[in-house]
C-alpha cells in the first residue's frame, strides 16, 4: 500500500524514476572522482549511498552504475589534463631557485633544445643514470623516457620546439646530453675552466 502512495504521489508531481536516480548518480560521481584525487568522503557517501542501493532493482543499479563508470571517468580524464596542463605551466613559469638542477637534452646535429627541472635525484645520482642509459644498446636514444622510467621527476621548463616555453631558452645547465658520446657535467666543465685560468 505504502508503495503505491508513494507512485501516486510522484506521478501526481510529474517526477520520475530517472529524476529520482540524479541523486544518487550524482553522489556516486562526486564519491569515485574525489576518492580517485585521495579525498576520503566514505563517513558522508556511504550511509547515504546504502539508503538508495537497498531500494533499488538490478536491472536499475546496472544502468546507473554504467553511467556513474563513464561519467566520473571523464570528470577524472578532465581534471588530470588540467592538472598536468597546469604543472607544465607552471614549471615553465617559475624562476630558477639556486637548488634547481638544469638538464638540457640537445640531440647532436638536430636543431632541439629541452631545459629540465629535475627535483627529486640529486647530480651525481642523475648523471650515473645518464651514463646508464649511454651504455646500454638498441634504438632508443632518447634519455628522457629512460629517466622518467627510473624515477627521475623531470619538469619541461624549456623547449625550442613548444611556442609557450621557448621565451628565454637559458644559455646555462647542470648536465648536458647531446648523445651517448657527449654527456657533460657543467660543475666538472667549470672546475676545469677555474684550472686553467
Amino acid at each position: 500500500m505504502g508503495n503505491s502512495l508513494k507512485d501516486q504521489h510522484y506521478k501526481n508531481m510529474d517526477i520520475t524514476l530517472q529524476m529520482l536516480m540524479y541523486p544518487f548518480e550524482a553522489e556516486s560521481v562526486a564519491f569515485t572522482v574525489c576518492s580517485f584525487f585521495g579525498f576520503d568522503m566514505s563517513d558522508y557517501s556511504f550511509p547515504y549511498l546504502a539508503g538508495w542501493v537497498s531500494s533499488m532493482e538490478m536491472k536499475e543499479l546496472r544502468s546507473s552504475m554504467d553511467f556513474i563508470r563513464k561519467t566520473a571517468g571523464t570528470f577524472i580524464d578532465g581534471m588530470v589534463e588540467n592538472i598536468q596542463k597546469l604543472q607544465q605551466e607552471k614549471a615553465a613559469e617559475r624562476e630558477l631557485a639556486e637548488d634547481d638542477f638544469v638538464f638540457q637534452f640537445a640531440p647532436l646535429g638536430e636543431d632541439i633544445k629541452k631545459f629540465y627541472l629535475v627535483d627529486n635525484v640529486g647530480r651525481v645520482d642523475f648523471l650515473r643514470l645518464l651514463h646508464d642509459f649511454a651504455e646500454q644498446e638498441g634504438e632508443n636514444k632518447n634519455p628522457e623516457q629512460f629517466l622518467k622510467s627510473h624515477g627521475v621527476h623531470m619538469d619541461l621548463w624549456r623547449d625550442s620546439e613548444n611556442p609557450v616555453k621557448k621565451h628565454d631558452m637559458p644559455d646555462f645547465y647542470d648536465a648536458l646530453y647531446t648523445d651517448v658520446g657527449h654527456i657533460v657535467d657543467a660543475a666538472e666543465f667549470s672546475i676545469l675552466i677555474r684550472k686553467v685560468l
